[in-house]
């Protein structure tokens, strides 16, 4: 059916200018003819490209999931990270002061 009415299209006597001549309603029925193909060619090239853009929002949301569960579980590694750090201070400090202590005693 498509095939047939876009061969009836391509003829040069099937422009709205040439049917007006014999109908205005006829033309307006040509001019909608016309605009249903166009239709068709953009609704063919545009189908694609939204199914592909779906896909690629999807694997961004997978994708953006998986980075917001990867940055939670290195944010409580750095979270530990600066306790043990915040401990090792500490102790380094205890041991700094305790050395200073000995070497005090040992004079």
């Amino acid at each position: 059916m498509v095939v047939l009415v876009n061969k009836f299209c391509e003829r040069e006597d099937f422009t709205p200018e040439v049917v007006q001549k014999g109908s205005v309603a006829a033309a307006g029925l040509c001019k909608w003819v016309h605009a249903m193909m166009i239709y068709d060619d953009v609704s063919k090239n545009v189908a694609p490209k939204k199914a592909a853009l779906k896909e690629a929002s999807d694997a961004l949301a997978a994708s953006t999931k998986m980075l917001n569960e990867k940055q939670a579980i290195l944010k409580e590694v750095l979270d530990k990270l600066a306790v043990l750090q915040a401990g090792l201070d500490e102790a380094q400090e205890k041991k700094d002061a305790l050395g200073k202590q000995v070497s005090l005693l040992t004079i």
